[in-house]
This record gives structure tokens, sequence and C-alpha cells, in this order.
């Protein structure tokens, strides 16, 4: 069964973060600042905080699965069934746990 770790591991933060906020790079490519909000660093897999972000002005910093939940309202869940769909990584979900995920977002739907 695929895990958390493995699915940040295959996902490239900086892609998920300029979805939503354009990004340029820095120092090399060795991390990347928003265009728009210069407060805004994310560092890839390979920078100083590896796989993470950090918004001075927000006072907000995290990972991946953070930044899906604090911009994009999603659950952990969510997040990592996102991130998971969007590597070609299969979740192997018990057919209960799948049954549970697909009635908890049919409820969420109905209030959103």
């Amino acid at each position: 069964m695929i895990d958390a770790e493995q699915v940040k591991e295959q996902t490239r933060i900086e892609e998920i973060v300029a979805e939503d906020e354009p990004l340029r790079a820095a120092r090399g490519g060795r991390r990347f600042e928003g265009q728009n909000h210069h407060s805004l660093t994310v560092y890839p897999a390979s920078g100083k905080y590896p796989g993470h972000y950090e918004w001075f002005s927000q006072n907000e910093r995290g990972d991946v699965f953070d930044w899906l939940r604090h911009h994009r309202n999603m659950t952990f869940t969510d997040a990592l069934a996102y991130l998971a769909r969007r590597a070609g990584l299969d979740l192997d979900w018990s057919p209960e746990q799948e049954q549970a995920y697909r009635e908890r977002r049919t409820a969420e739907d109905v209030y959103t």
C-alpha cells in the first residue's frame, strides 16, 4: 500500500504551488520565489527544506499536503488521493476504505 511519504517523493511541490501562485527560480534553481508575493519561498526536493514552502507574510509553512489544505481546502485524504492520481500511483485502498472515502465525498458535496 502506498503511503503519504511515497506520494510526496513523487510530487514536485513547486509544480503544485505554481498552479496557484506564479513562481520564479531563485538561487540557481535551489529554490523558487513568488512572482506576486515575494515572501513566498518554495524549496524543491533538493533545497534547504526539501519539499517544503514558507510564506512569511501569511505566517505559513509546510509541505505539499499543508499547501493543498490551506489553499485548496482539501482534507489530508483528498490531497493524498489527488497527488497519487496526479503521480499515476494506485493507493491500493481496501474496498471498505474506498467506499468510506466515496461516501464522505458524496456527503461533503451535498453541503458545498
